[in-house]
C-alpha cells in the first residue's frame, strides 16, 4: 500500500483504491480490483479494519464511563412505592384482630416464634404474609396484621416471595444435608394444606375488601405516573417546578381518596368529640368536689 493510501485511512470521505483508482465500496471491495483478482481490495480491507478498531475503542471507552450499580433510578422504584402503599393501607384500614383470633390461630396451626411455620427451621428471622401483601394478578392484597404475618426463615421467605401458599416449595439451604432438606420439605407438605384451609375460612380477616382494593389499584396508577414524572423532571432539569405539582397525585386519585379520608377524618373527629365531652365531665366533677 502506498503512502497516499495510508494517509487516506485516517481521513473521512471516499477512499480510492491504490490499484485501480476506483472508490471503495462499503464492504471493502472495489469493482476494478475484484474483477481482476476476485478478492477484497487491500485498501478497502484496511479501511474496514480501521473502522472496526475505532468502533472497538469507542465501545471500550463507553464501557469504562458507564455507571454500573449504584442503585436504581426513580422510574424503576415505582414497584417499591406500590408495595409500601399496600403495606401502609393494610395496616391502617384492615381488620383489627382480637386476642381470641390470635390464640385460635396459634393452636390450630401450631405457630411458634421458635421455628419457621413453613419448613420448621429453627430461629426464624423474618415475618411473612401468608396471603401475599401484593398479588396484582388476582387483585388480592393481604392485610398486614398479626393474623396474616407468621414466623418464617429467610430461605422460605425468599422462595415464597409474592406467590400464593400452593405455588412454591422450600429451597435447599447452604450447608444443609439431604436428610435435613427432605425433613423441611415434608413439614412443608404437611402444613400447607392446614394453612390454606385456615386462611380460606378466615379470609375476610386476612385480605382487603373490594372497595379498598379499588382504592389501592387507583393508587398504583398515581404512583406509576408520579415516578415517571419525577424521572422526566430529572431529565429536563425541572426540579424548580416539582414542588408545585405534588398535589397531582391527590387530584388523580379522584373521589375515591376523598371518600376514604373523609371517613377517617369523621372517625377522628368523633374520637376528639368524645374526648372533649369526657374532659368536660371530669372538669365538672372536680368543680363540684
Amino acid at each position: 500500500m502506498n503512502a497516499t493510501a495510508e494517509n487516506n485511512l485516517v481521513i473521512s470521505g471516499p477512499l480510492l483504491c491504490d490499484q485501480c483508482g476506483k472508490i471503495e465500496q462499503k464492504d471493502g471491495y472495489c469493482k476494478g480490483w475484484r474483477a481482476k483478482h476476485g478478492d477484497r481490495c487491500p485498501v478497502g480491507v484496511a479501511r474496514v479494519s480501521a473502522r472496526m478498531a475505532a468502533k472497538a475503542d469507542k465501545k471500550n471507552a463507553n464501557a469504562q464511563l458507564r455507571v454500573k450499580g449504584g442503585g436504581t433510578g426513580v422510574k424503576s422504584r415505582d414497584g417499591s412505592t406500590r408495595h409500601g402503599w399496600v403495606i401502609t393501607l393494610g395496616r391502617i384500614f384492615g381488620y383489627l384482630p382480637t386476642l381470641e383470633d390470635v390464640t385460635e390461630r396459634r393452636e390450630e396451626l401450631g405457630i411458634s416464634k421458635e421455628s419457621c411455620l413453613y419448613c420448621n427451621a429453627p430461629d426464624p428471622s423474618d415475618m411473612d404474609h401468608m396471603i401475599p401483601a401484593c398479588n396484582t394478578t388476582n387483585h388480592q392484597y393481604g392485610l398486614t396484621n398479626c393474623l396474616n404475618l407468621v414466623p418464617c426463615c429467610k430461605s422460605c421467605n425468599s422462595a415464597k416471595g409474592g406467590k400464593s401458599l400452593c405455588e412454591w416449595k422450600p429451597k435447599k439451604m447452604n450447608g444443609e444435608t439431604e436428610d435435613e432438606f427432605q425433613s423441611r420439605q415434608q413439614h412443608h407438605s404437611d402444613i400447607i394444606p392446614k394453612i390454606s384451609k385456615w386462611c380460606d375460612k378466615t379470609k375476610e380477616k386476612l385480605v382487603m375488601s373490594e372497595r379498598l382494593v379499588k382504592f389501592v389499584e387507583k393508587g398504583f396508577e398515581v404512583i406509576n405516573k408520579f415516578h415517571a414524572y419525577l424521572a422526566q423532571c430529572a431529565r429536563d432539569s425541572a426540579a424548580d417546578t416539582l414542588a408545585e405539582t405534588f398535589v397531582v397525585p391527590v387530584v388523580l386519585m379522584g373521589e375515591e381518596v376523598v371518600q376514604v379520608y373523609a371517613e377517617r377524618d369523621a372517625a377522628l373527629a368523633r374520637v376528639a368529640e368524645l374526648e372533649k365531652l369526657l374532659n368536660q365531665q371530669l372538669t365538672h366533677q372536680v368543680s363540684l368536689e
